[in-house]
């Protein structure tokens, strides 16, 4: 995975701003343990446990984005 720091670069160059929201997300998969995953829902629970206010969809606009920059990979 590339370093947070390369990601938020990235994601400043391409206009996207870095919400409290998105640096949260990107912290719980930066913290995962290698080859562990999360479905939405479970990260929208972890979310919801540490009392984060961001929504189902905003949790889910936030994967996608993350996946169109190769840092998560999308699974079906």
């Amino acid at each position: 995975m590339k370093p947070k720091e390369q990601l938020y670069a990235a994601l400043r160059e391409k206009g996207f701003r870095l919400t409290p929201q998105r640096e949260r997300i990107v912290d719980i998969f930066y913290d995962l343990p290698e080859g562990e995953h999360l479905s939405a829902e479970k990260l929208y629970d972890i979310l919801k446990k540490d009392s984060t206010d961001i929504s189902l969809a905003t949790s889910y606009r936030t994967l996608k984005l993350l996946a169109s920059f190769g840092v998560l990979r999308e699974l079906d």
